[in-house]
């Protein structure tokens, strides 16, 4: 027998499978089965597309593995993986037992001693999971069946679990995860800047139990939006607050599930079940529950470093301080500095919860040490994730937003589109732009990039734009910073920059920066971050290990001795001193030892790096190997491009992946068996991950990046990952490999690096425009001139512009001289001159100017005598006179396109020269404007 659904038939050989389907969800189809041979009652579960994508398939493997792993009595037993189609069906013990959300549909809730029953056989089951190192992720009533007769429970449904001590969550749709938005924890949001473990299942099993007493979760919205908001900033309202007939201790347990930062849960199953039984046993014995102190055998035996921050509270009240005003309409700029790993990154982090809570939006972007040259990297970046925002907010606010943006920008929208890709999601495609001179181009560029902040930033929503390693910024984004904060039409706008203040002086770009604002009378809040003090460490040391301070300052010693203070290094330490079992966990006395003169004997670099470098050492060949690759391709990067560099399948490479996932290198976006972005935990890890590599080692990775990107991609996309193919190559190129690149090569090299100077300058980013054309003659030779002239003249050219509108006047006219010099046409002397004659006017050269305009317009066909005096002037203006004669203004006005490229450039010129000439030689500026009028009769 087969079932059809989805306009597609059901039938797997050897099972008789059910016509209708026992559950559906958006992703999946479950159907009751017999297997034909052995008469086995089975549950068998589909993808429900008919041609699923390699990701979902992926992560339908993944379940099953999972599942098979915890193969017991505490989850449903997987039977095995049949093809099917194009996909594969899963074949799954058949118990026959609703899950607790029917039961609640029907029964609306549970009464207490039913429900402390169930609540401790879930328990139970959560604990058998969280010990096989897996975290469940969607934790709720339809994931829970329970059998009312045998009183059993099991745990289903692995679809989104993952075997990895913490991961980042995406910010994703609320619409997307449908009924269970109801149960994910505040962390799961994505909105919390804050990674995922093992204690978001805690939340979720607190939200069940709460529906499972009071009769329904405690927060209840047809608005996803506002669901999300009420996870992350309400306190529900207590179940005995409810319910008087719900006991208090019962309802703190709830209430201590429900906390919204993990470190305020349980921290260990065994304490739930502990204090569930402590329950059950007095409701039984006595028939009432007296209150008690609530996880008294809440073991602490998971080393878990708090995600808390220590010792900076007087800072994040600052920042909350400048917000405050950002709400009032102000714009502002926060600046918090310090050294690497101080916890710059993590204090603005703190601030990410309140500013969502109040309807702020708070996005970030990170300057990357290895990619100078991409410009805007990190405002693009924050952008893009702007917009994947919006895009989880329903169709109203996408509507809205884009009617705000396109109101804004006007026929500019294919500007943003151009730094931002992905907004072609919420205002659609749009028309080119009007082409226009540099100078005109870059102050559109500024002008639309404020239009758009303006449009998304209002009292409804703030904004808030948080940029990391400022250090690290191109000249453009520390422009356009300056524009952003001295616009008169922005409001509701905070800035946070980070930068480390040892690697950066009064010469540097970002000091200059501000220097800049300062004279505009901008105001700069700053924060400088210090090391921690030793009573900081110490109360890190003692949450960790679930210690008082007294008991631990030994340990806090040695480790603020050892790291000065340095929060980064403080927790690489104590990972370090955990993993070679210098701190244990003692099961028999529950609680955690170490010893002070093995730590203080063990050999443990003082350099944060060395420490690093040490720790990967320890990870096989294999992982070592992809976190060097890794290191090589960015900051950030993409399951799809390691794959291909390392010659591994994604579904292999994901298992190598999970060594290093595990032990914190690195984080993945999303989990990690679907996500395929991942990023260094700290870029010190990536520093040290790239040092393991010697420079040949380094650049032929970069080379072979550089050709991976480059041939997965169709010329109509390339613009898209250009900057990310030229950096690679030109990483490499500065490295002398002759034997990796041929001439051949170097060629499509400089053609690429003039197809990105290109779209740097499109973007107003000119200084990178400038590096990117340098690299694209420093893959051409002399000969060139002969074999491509168009190429090489287009090279120059593009590189005696760029030197200009990067007032590097020198640079410009020795790049000028070689092209006028190598110049086979008057019209491509006419593109150098034009940028000459800018400079020269920039330069207030007026005399200059005109002179270089004039001797160009000769070898057009226009003499102009530059001593003109008043009858040369009578003499051009009778001559215009003779040329109307007999014309009449309809004859004048339908006059025939110029289309002659001498007289087209002659007349553009002329208009150029026009400013210079008034200023320089009188008598010249009417016959410039005359002759203008003859060519165009």
């Amino acid at each position: 027998m087969s079932a059809n659904i989805a306009g597609y038939t059901t039938n797997i050989a050897g099972y008789t499978i059910s016509e209708q389907p026992l559950y559906e969800t958006p992703n999946t189809i479950i159907f009751t089965a017999v297997q034909k041979s052995s008469q086995l009652p089975v549950v068998i579960k589909i993808l429900r597309s008919e041609n699923p994508t390699e990701d979902a398939i992926l992560k339908f493997k993944h379940e099953y593995e999972i599942t098979k792993l915890l193969e017991s009595d505490n989850t449903v037993h997987p039977y095995c993986l049949e093809k099917y189609h194009h996909s594969f069906a899963m074949i799954l013990e058949n118990i026959a037992a609703p899950s607790l959300a029917e039961v609640l549909s029907k029964q609306k809730k549970f009464k207490l001693q039913e429900f402390l029953e169930i609540a401790i056989s879930v328990t139970e089951d959560l604990a058998f999971i969280h010990q096989q190192s897996i975290i469940h992720k969607d934790i709720n009533p339809s994931n829970i069946l329970y059998n009312q007769n045998s009183k059993t429970v099991r745990i289903i449904d692995f679809g989104l679990s993952a075997s990895l001590p913490k991961e980042k969550p995406m910010i994703i749709s609320p619409n997307v995860l449908e009924g269970t938005l109801t149960y994910i924890s505040p962390e799961q949001t994505g909105r919390m800047n804050r990674g995922i473990d093992y204690r978001t299942d805690y939340y979720s099993l607190g939200v069940t139990f709460y529906h499972m007493l009071v009769g329904s979760p405690p927060f209840v919205s047809q608005n996803s939006i506002e669901l999300v908001h009420d996870h992350i900033a309400v306190i529900p309202k207590a179940p005995n607050e409810i319910d008087p007939n719900i006991p208090k201790p019962v309802s703190d347990i709830i209430m201590k599930l429900l906390s919204k930062t993990p470190e305020e849960r349980y921290q260990n199953a065994n304490g739930i079940i502990f204090d569930l039984k402590k329950c059950h046993k007095q409701l039984c014995e006595t028939g009432k529950i007296e209150s008690f102190i609530l996880g008294a055998q809440d073991i602490f035996s998971r080393f878990q470093i708090p995600e808390k921050l220590y010792g900076r509270q007087k800072e994040v009240d600052s920042l909350m301080q400048i917000y405050n005003k950002v709400m009032h309409g102000n714009v502002e700029l926060m600046l918090v500095s310090g050294y690497s790993g101080i916890g710059k990154s993590a204090l603005v982090s703190e601030v990410h919860k309140p500013i969502v809570e109040k309807h702020g939006y708070f996005i970030s972007g990170k300057f990357d040490q290895f990619k100078h040259n991409i410009p805007y990297a990190a405002l693009t970046q924050a952008f893009v994730e702007f917009v994947d925002q919006i895009l989880t907010e329903g169709e109203e606010a996408i509507e809205n937003f884009k009617e705000r943006i396109l109101s804004a920008v006007g026929e500019n929208g294919s500007i943003l589109i151009d730094v931002i890709p992905n907004l072609t999601a919420i205002i659609g495609e749009q028309p080119p732009a009007a082409e226009l001179g540099p100078t005109e181009s870059q102050n559109r560029f500024s002008y639309v990039f404020q239009k758009f902040i303006t449009a998304l930033a209002n009292p409804e929503h703030s904004l808030v734009i948080f940029l990391d390693d400022l250090q690290w910024a191109d000249l453009p984004s520390l422009k356009m910073i300056e524009t952003l904060l001295t616009t008169p039409d922005c409001q509701y706008l905070l800035i946070i920059g980070a930068y480390r203040s040892n690697e950066v002086n009064e010469a540097h770009p970002l000091m200059m920066s501000l220097a800049e604002l300062k004279k505009q009378n901008i105001t700069c809040e700053s924060i400088h971050l210090g090391p921690l003090a030793n009573e900081d460490v110490a109360e890190l040391v003692a949450d960790t290990l679930h210690q008082d301070k007294k008991s631990i300052k030994p340990l806090s010693e040695v480790c603020y001795k050892k790291t000065e203070g340095n929060p980064f290094f403080l927790i690489q330490l104590l990972q370090t001193l955990y993993k070679d079992q210098l701190i244990e966990f003692n099961n028999a006395k529950n609680s955690w030892e170490w010893s002070i003169e093995k730590i203080e004997q063990k050999k443990i670099s003082d350099n944060v790096v060395e420490l690093m470098v040490d720790k990967i050492k320890e990870l096989s060949e294999n992982a070592q190997n992809i976190l060097k690759l890794a290191a090589c391709i960015g900051a950030q990067f993409n399951l799809d491009i390691l794959s291909k560099i390392s010659e591994k399948s994604i579904e292999v490479l994901l298992m190598d992946i999970q060594e290093i996932l595990k032990e914190g290198f690195v984080i993945a976006h999303g989990d990690a068996y679907r996500a395929v972005n991942y990023h260094f935990a700290h870029d010190r890890i990536q520093q040290a991950a790239l040092s393991l590599l010697s420079e040949i080692e380094k650049n032929v990775i970069h080379i072979n990046l550089a050709r991976l990107i480059l041939g997965s991609t169709s010329d109509d996309k390339l613009d898209e990952v250009i900057f990310d193919v030229v950096n690679h190559y030109n990483t490499a190129i500065e490295q002398d490999i002759p034997s990796m690149i041929d001439t051949e090569e170097k060629n499509k090299i400089s053609k690429l690096n003039l197809r990105a100077s290109k779209a740097a300058k499109t973007a107003a980013a000119f200084e990178p425009a400038l590096k990117y054309v340098e690299y694209g003659l420093k893959c051409v030779d002399d000969k060139a001139w002969e074999k491509d002239y168009k190429h090489r003249m287009d090279l120059q050219a593009e590189a005696v512009e760029n030197a200009y509108l990067c007032s590097k006047f020198t640079d410009m006219e020795k790049f000028a001289e070689i092209g006028l010099k190598e110049s086979k046409s008057v019209f491509d002397e006419v593109k150098i001159v034009k940028t000459k004659v800018f400079a020269y006017i920039a330069q207030t050269k007026q005399k200059m100017a005109v002179d270089t305009v004039l001797d160009v317009l000769t070898r057009l066909g226009v003499n102009i005598n530059k001593k003109a005096n008043k009858l040369h002037i009578i003499a051009t203006i009778f001559k215009i006179k003779f040329l109307l004669l007999g014309k009449k203004i309809s004859e004048l006005i339908n006059l025939k396109k110029m289309e002659d490229p001498r007289k087209i450039n002659a007349v553009n010129l002329m208009a150029i020269a026009a400013s210079p000439a008034y200023q320089s030689y009188p008598n010249l500026l009417p016959i410039l404007v005359c002759q203008n009028v003859i060519l165009s009769i």
